[in-house]
Order: C-alpha cells, then sequence, then structure tokens
C-alpha cells in the first residue's frame, strides 16, 4: 500500500491521495481514472460521487499543483492498524522555507544505518570481500556495511566513532566473519575474525590502504600506500617495498596473497606488480602495449 499526500492551497493545507497499489499505477489512475465514471460502480474515485462533485480529479488536481514556492518534503514507512506495510509521502509548501535541509549527497555519506547494523547500500565505497556462499559484503569509509547476494551480516561500524576512515576489508576462510581496517591501522573484527593485532596507536611513515588474510583465517598482513607491509598472527613477512620509494609519485593501492598464503602481490598507481614469496609475475599494465595513465587500484589472485 502506498500512500501519497500532495500539499495544495486549493484543498486547506494538504490533499491525501491514497492508493492501495504501487506508485506509477496510482498515478496513472490519478491522472486518467480520477473522474466521473458513468456510474457509481464505475467511477474509481470515491470522493466523485456525481459528474459535478467537487472531489471529481481532486486527485489529479493534487499532482498538478503548480505552489510558485518552496516545497518540503517527508517520506516515512511503517504498518498501519490493518496489518498492511504503507509509505507515505508528504509533499507541502513552506513560507518561509523550513529551516531543515537533508539531501540525498548528505545521506550517501552518511546513512541512517542504526548502530551496528547493516544496510542495502554505503556511503563511500571502499572496499568488498566475497562470501563464499556467494554473495558478499561492501564496506564504506564510516565502517558501514553492506550486504550483497544473500551474505549475512555480522555487524559493522555504522553510528560509531572511528579515529581514521576504513580502508578495507577481509573475510575469514569460511565466510562467517570479516576484518575492516582504518587508515591508521586499526581493525576491528566481526562473527567468527579474530583480532591478532593492529597497528593502531602506532607511528606510521604511510596511511594502511588496503588488507588481506591468510588462507587459515588466523592471521592477516596489512600494506601502507609506500608498500609497507604489516603481518599479524600466522601471516609471514615476504618483504616489502617500505625502503624502496616507489618513484614517479606512484604509491601502493592495492595487496593480494597467494592462494597457499606463501606470497602476495603489491600492485601500484601506475599499473606496476611487485612479487613477493612464491607470487609468480605475469606481467602488469604499466609494461603491456595497452597501458593507460590512470590509477589502478585492485588487484586480486586466480585460483
Amino acid at each position: 500500500n502506498t500512500t501519497f499526500e500532495y500539499a495544495s492551497d486549493w484543498y486547506g493545507a494538504w490533499a491525501p491521495n491514497n492508493s492501495g497499489g504501487n506508485p506509477l499505477m496510482a498515478d496513472y489512475f490519478y491522472m486518467y481514472e480520477d473522474g466521473w465514471g458513468g456510474s457509481t460502480a464505475n467511477t474509481t474515485n470515491a470522493a466523485c460521487t456525481t459528474p459535478t462533485s467537487s472531489g471529481c480529479w481532486g486527485h489529479r488536481k493534487a499532482i498538478l499543483w503548480e505552489p510558485g514556492g518552496t516545497l518540503s518534503f517527508g517520506a516515512a514507512v511503517g504498518p498501519w492498524g490493518n496489518g498492511y506495510s504503507n509509505a507515505d509521502l508528504i509533499v507541502a509548501q513552506t513560507t518561509p522555507a523550513h529551516g531543515y535541509l537533508y539531501t540525498w549527497a548528505q545521506y550517501l555519506q552518511n546513512p541512517t544505518t542504526p548502530s551496528g547494523m547493516c544496510s542495502p547500500s554505503v556511503g563511500t565505497a571502499v572496499g568488498a570481500a566475497a562470501d563464499p556462499s556467494g554473495g558478499g559484503w561492501v564496506v564504506g569509509s564510516g565502517g558501514e556495511i553492506a550486504t550483497q547476494g544473500g551474505a549475512p551480516c555480522y555487524g559493522s561500524l555504522a553510528g560509531q566513532t572511528i579515529n581514521a576512515p576504513i580502508v578495507g576489508i577481509a573475510a575469514t576462510p569460511d565466510g562467517k566473519g570479516y576484518w575492516l581496517v582504518a587508515s591508521d591501522g586499526g581493525v576491528f573484527s566481526f562473527g567468527d575474525a579474530t583480532f591478532y593485532g593492529s597497528m593502531g596507536g602506532k607511528p606510521l611513515n604511510k596511511p594502511v590502504n588496503g588488507m588481506a588474510a591468510t588462507p587459515d583465517g588466523r592471521g592477516y598482513w596489512l600494506v601502507a600506500s609506500d608498500g609497507g607491509i604489516f603481518t599479524f598472527g600466522d601471516a609471514t613477512f615476504y618483504g616489502s617495498l617500505g625502503a624502496k620509494p616507489i618513484g614517479n609519485g606512484a604509491w601502493a593501492t592495492s595487496f593480494s596473497a597467494t592462494k597457499d598464503g606463501l606470497g602476495y602481490y603489491i600492485l601500484d598507481s601506475l599499473g606496476r606488480v611487485y612479487t613477493f614469496g612464491d607470487a609468480k609475475y605475469f606481467g602488469d599494465p604499466n609494461h603491456s602495449a595497452g597501458w593507460q595513465p590512470v590509477t589502478y587500484a585492485g588487484i586480486t589472485v586466480t585460483p
């Protein structure tokens, strides 16, 4: 059930347009079937009881109303006493304009997700992880988690104050948990993800911008923008770019471990790939004929 309530200067303060169907169907009937239908039985507008009733075409008039001033609106979704779930949109002329303005852009930057819960979408997405059973999770810079494809929610940082923006996410091997990492190296664990330590509160040469879990889920690597690598749990250190300047104004943008966890790849913003441990070099965009001067942002390993 959907309810539209359009404000109207011709009908007092507001005019109700109520529908038991979807908005597209409702607007069609309000625009083209709102008048006298030849008999009461054939008239869909309950306020149009005779051909000359003042209520005829009232819904259409509410839709086409042009206030010539500032409009404010509100929306809500919830159950009514009849047991149906209802949506309500209220549009009203306000003079002077209402003092509170909440834009769609503001919502995207700070979704009104209940504290610690997941949501259908996030603001600025900064990372994603796959759920082995299908679907996955997307994380926003504020620590919000959006579930995709039926992946379960194990919690989020929504509504919480964090010291630095979130920059990455890694899932546990069984898909029953995940870690989030912030740019200051802080690590947050959810579900069956175990906390093995972090760089939070420790001095960093460059901010952390990603992480990866070990194959057994008993450790993880963090990577900084200068290519520095930090290991926790059973994650093994196989080398880094921390002491080797990347050069050409580039920075490390992504990290991916090999499937056996005995090596890893680092990708920089110019599309160059660096290998460590048992990671094999197969080429990279920077050394190919099709190289483009864009920022290369992600790398992953095939099975």
